[in-house]
């Protein structure tokens, strides 16, 4: 990805250019730790919908007890993938 339009002013100008081949998910990444992180907060908080969607499509109703355990999971992919950077870390909002 070229950041050179995004940044033509910055002085925060990244000096390479991402690829894909340094993504990893937040399930791999555990255990290991980056200089780095780049977190897809968008794609770790689509989960519930999803989730709640497949439930819906088995008929089940989901009830207090299956949110928590929802909600639950995404606080814990957002402590893994936000925790594996050892200096810092970006999130896509």
């Amino acid at each position: 990805v070229d950041l050179k339009g995004i940044y033509k002013n910055s002085k925060n100008l990244p000096t390479k250019d991402m690829g894909y081949g340094y993504c990893i998910t937040t399930h791999k990444s555990q255990g290991s730790s980056y200089s780095v992180a780049f977190v897809n907060t968008v794609n770790i908080f689509s989960y519930k919908q999803i989730k709640l969607s497949i439930l819906a499509e088995q008929g089940k109703f989901p009830g207090p007890k299956d949110i928590y355990e929802i909600d639950n999971f995404i606080k814990r992919l957002l402590y893994v993938a936000y925790s594996r950077a050892k200096q810092r870390a970006y999130g896509l909002l």
